[in-house]
């Protein structure tokens, strides 16, 4: 477009500002302090023109605010407009009940007919027959649809805000402007071509430029993307071409007319009845609003395709036509304008719809991002699709979630927030009031902050509104009386760290949440065990990344706990250094440390050049084939002996890393984590104060093994193992992937397949722990002690606890399939089997006075360590794993896609479904949002650092 503001045209008649967009997009939808775009509407001082209060049977207009006409431009007696009204809502109501009989969808005119049929007595004839039809022309325009597109199952789901619906008085184009303002905007650039290259995004435009960053956000209407004018490489993935797909587009279009003088009755809007909707019309009377001679004739659905097809003059000679049948004085226009939104092709329609069918996690999939693409406008925005807060929302929450995205890959420092024009919370009490007006009363509906829960829905009840700032049911439906006695509720499905992280911060949030876990105790995946007298790690240990960027860093700093750093940065392998380790060969000989130094020289070599393998392959493939291809090539590469052992031993270790073998190990993705800096920090305390400290005064359920999710309407019900059933309006499920994975929970209904398949497509490791604890210490003084073999399988190495904790205990690592081996053997079999390789290192080596045997691949609670991605993984698999199914919330190390695999991204994951959980309900509830998720990051000025130590 030549114009920064795409659905919003403001278009000059003069002195008159007149917004030539959308009719849902000319209207500010819930004029109310809860409303995204509030702060920066009244920040701007700009006015707004009432057109309805809450519940208006017409959505954005009152009944009483219209004068109908019939055929002969006799005008309908307002009696007639108010009786039909009636009739029309009762048939709206009686639609639902409808709905609740079948169990699919179907086309709203279908379900109205088998109202009329039941209920002969709601018929209408004559007149009053055509009143209705123009009622039905209005329930056509909102949706910008014909109702025989409008879905019967979502027609009324619509969650819109309170406050009625205000006419943008000096247009949307300041508000535009003044978030346009010094921003770096290419007009005429239509975008071709987007490619996504590792980390990389390259946009190319019709002239042939591209540009090049580190991500995009795509907020072009949802009719360009159906239109498939963009294409993606690669191409996006099935789930999203689907959702792209299932959404409708509606089109609405308007045809303002300027006159010399007003010759209409001083009414909001003139409306035409006629015996179809499609013949019915309507001009929205903006001298009322403005004081400026203008109409506005609305056209929606087929009748605005039809009148596409026309030329301007055409059009404008049809509408006058309509209008002298009601007003037969009515003069000619001195100026007009027409849109076409559904032929612009930088449009291709006016705002999305819901068709007949539509999935239920549509919305979920549309939104959720695509490796470094990101996607927002109000098409994805599930509670306020086609508004203009809806798409102003949907833009912010797309940029956080991108900011985020990047801070963490480029391991920038979040050093400041989204800017503060959009943070409608903190500027409630300094900003002006609404300047709202009808007719010729100033009224100023502003309200300061809350200052209590109570007080807050006192001042709802007293201003006529539903206390939770949510119509019942949609629009249409009578109110039901809502008494908001307790908060909204969350169930959190697990009590690991993503778990106690998501419910920590919901109970921040005042939120009523419920931790449900299988274990008898917390922690999950995290579990330290003190039966040796010191605190043992049997599951996570180490915190990746020891640095201010860590989200775990600003807690672990406040409880003062200490970490022993194992490596630096860029250790060729990962979390300990080569100097570390002290290796042994299968007879006992220490191998020199030069030997040691040159194939681990050697080792990084030949995983340098399967990158370039990678670079000439369009299909993944697995790493150990890659290293295979590589010694083809270099010979030079492949050792022998020794070296050849010890090549092996590295190889034992990245698997370690990976918790899978290297024939399992995607070639695509294994250097593609995204690792903090600052090296790699064992827990000397454990991790168990970390759990114990988020865990406080969280109403957790332990030994509550769930067995099935049911979604239902606004709510959720969760069912243990006993039988005993958990009612909340949203839950988290952060157990382990593994589980998921063997179908252990069942859904109803089931989850979609897009979900389904990522649970599907994302592999599960497992690396298992022998701990050992020894009368004496009788091995070297360094921090891994390391057997090499003529295979990854034959190597091994021991975890030195006494280097970090002076503890004199050695912690076997078995992973892949060996750790599967290893789990068959008693736990005496283990730790004899661990034994005899510590011997043929070190022949003196005594017996063990305690020991620890992990099962995470059998545990029921587990079924795995944690995930790695298998040969030939989506690129968004992670997405559709972490994104939400309605209600449903998920996250976990698994739903980390930077950080999989690690406790900061479980924790991290946890956070971003409380906060995702959290906005949707607040919304969903219209509660003000009062508090913030507490976040240990607003700590970090003023906690002691990080106590780092490496002997």
């Amino acid at each position: 477009m030549d114009k920064a503001i795409g659905f919003w045209v403001p278009m000059r008649i003069g002195l008159l500002a007149a917004d030539r967009g959308l009719n849902r997009m000319s209207v500010l939808h819930g004029v109310c302090n809860e409303n995204s775009l509030a702060p920066l509407i009244r920040m701007l001082g700009l006015r707004l023109y009432r057109t309805s209060g809450d519940n208006s049977v017409l959505y954005d207009h009152d009944l009483e605010s219209y004068a109908l006409f019939d055929k002969n431009g006799q005008q309908v007696p307002q009696e007639i407009v108010t009786k039909v009204g009636e009739t029309f809502e009762k048939i709206l109501m009686e639609t639902v009940k409808v709905r609740d009989e079948h169990a699919n969808d179907m086309a709203l005119i279908q379900a109205m007919g088998i109202v009329l049929d039941r209920n002969p007595h709601l018929k209408l004839e004559g007149l009053e027959y055509e009143v209705l039809q123009w009622c039905i022309c209005r329930l056509e325009a909102w949706f910008a649809t014909d109702t025989d597109n409008i879905s019967l199952k979502n027609w009324d789901q619509e969650h819109v805000l309170t406050g009625g619906h205000g006419l943008m008085v000096n247009g949307y184009d300041p508000v535009i402007k003044a978030l346009a303002r010094d921003l770096d905007i290419h007009l005429n650039h239509r975008v071709t071509k987007i490619i996504q290259r590792y980390n990389k995004v390259i946009v190319c435009v019709e002239d042939g430029a591209s540009f090049v960053a580190d991500a995009a956000i795509i907020t072009v209407p949802l009719g360009v993307l159906k239109a498939n004018i963009i294409k993606f490489e690669p191409e996006l993935p099935n789930e999203k071409l689907s959702a792209i797909a299932d959404l409708g587009v509606g089109i609405e279009n308007k045809i303002a007319l300027k006159f010399n003088t007003v010759f209409w009755p001083n009414v909001e809007v003139l409306g035409r009845v006629a015996p179809t909707s499609n013949a019915c019309g309507y001009f929205l009377n903006l001298h009322k609003a403005t004081g400026n001679p203008v109409l506005v004739c609305m056209v929606a659905g087929r009748f605005a395709y039809e009148i596409e097809k026309l030329s301007d003059e055409e059009s404008v000679n049809f509408v006058m036509s309509q209008l002298r049948k009601m007003l037969p004085e009515a003069t000619e226009p001195v100026q007009y304008l027409v849109s076409r939104w559904g032929s612009d092709p930088n449009s291709l329609g006016s705002y999305s719809c819901d068709l007949v069918g539509k999935p239920a996690d549509l919305y979920e999939r549309l939104c959720a991002p695509v490796g470094n693409l990101f996607f927002a406008g109000e098409a994805a925005c599930i509670d306020h699709s086609g508004s203009v807060h809806g798409a102003y929302s949907s833009g912010i929450a797309a940029a956080e979630d991108c900011r985020r995205r990047l801070s963490t890959q480029l391991g920038i420092s979040d050093l400041f927030q989204v800017g503060k024009i959009v943070v409608r919370e903190e500027m409630t009490e300094v900003m002006v009031p609404f300047q709202i007006s009808r007719l010729t009363e100033e009224l100023s509906v502003a309200r300061s902050s809350f200052s209590s829960s109570c007080s807050s829905f006192v001042a709802a009840a007293e201003a006529g509104m539903d206390p939770n700032g949510l119509k019942t049911g949609g629009l249409l439906l009578p109110t039901v009386e809502r008494r908001c006695t307790s908060p909204p509720s969350v169930i959190v499905i697990g009590g690991g760290i993503s778990g106690v992280a998501a419910a920590r911060a919901l109970s921040n949030s005042s939120f009523k949440v419920t931790i449900l876990e299988s274990r008898d105790r917390i922690g999950g995946r995290v579990h330290t065990d003190y039966s040796f007298g010191c605190p043992i790690d049997m599951g996570a240990s180490w915190l990746h990344g020891v640095c201010n960027e860590n989200s775990l860093a600003p807690l672990i700093g406040y409880l003062g706990l200490r970490l022993y750093r194992t490596s630096d940065d860029n250790s060729v392998l990962y979390d300990h250094d080569l100097e570390s380790y002290a290796l042994f060969d299968k007879d006992g000989n220490q191998v020199p440390k030069e030997t040691v130094d040159k194939v681990g020289e050697t080792f990084e070599r030949i995983l340098e050049e399967t990158v370039k393998v990678r670079d000439e392959q369009e299909h993944d493939m697995p790493l150990l084939q890659a290293i295979s291809i590589v010694f083809e090539r270099h010979p030079n590469l492949k050792l022998e002996g020794l070296d050849n052992q010890v090549l092996q031993w590295c190889v034992c270790r990245l698997e370690a890393w990976f918790a899978a073998d290297a024939d399992e190990i995607s070639l695509k993705n294994w250097d593609q984590e995204h690792v903090l800096t600052g090296g790699h920090g064992l827990m000397v305390n454990g991790y168990y104060p970390v759990i114990e400290a988020l865990a406080q005064g969280l109403d957790i359920r332990l030994n509550q093994r769930v067995t099935r999710i049911t979604r239902q309407y606004n709510g959720v019900k969760v069912t243990t193992e006993d039988g005993t059933n958990y009612f909340a309006d949203a839950c988290i499920i952060t157990v382990p992937l593994g589980v998921l994975k063997a179908n252990i929970i069942k859904f109803e209904p089931e989850l979609p397949p897009w979900k389904s398949s990522a649970i599907a497509d994302l592999g599960v490791g497992i690396e298992n722990k022998i701990a050992m604890h020894f009368d004496s210490v009788f091995w070297p003084n360094v921090e891994v002690l390391g057997i090499t073999g003529p295979t990854p399988k034959a190597c091994g190495y021991f975890l030195n606890l006494h280097k970090a904790t002076g503890n004199p205990v050695l912690v076997y690592m078995a992973a892949g399939r060996f750790a599967q081996e290893v789990e068959k053997l008693s736990d005496k079999g283990a730790v004899d089997l661990v034994v005899s390789h510590l011997k043929k290192m070190l022949p003196d080596a005594t017996e063990p006075t305690k020991y620890l045997v992990s099962r995470w691949g059998s545990d029921p609670n587990s079924l795995g360590s944690y995930s790695c991605d298998l040969v030939g993984k989506p690129a968004d698999v992670c997405a559709r794993f972490s994104a939400p199914v309605e209600n449903l919330y998920f996250a976990g190390e698994a739903a980390s896609a930077d950080h999989s695999g690690s406790v900061h991204g479980a924790y991290s994951s946890g956070l971003a479904a409380a906060e995702e959980c959290r906005e949707r309900l607040l919304t969903l509830k219209g509660v003000p949002d009062l508090v913030q998720v507490a976040a240990w990051e607003e700590l970090a000025g003023t906690m002691a650092p990080l106590q780092i130590c490496r002997t």
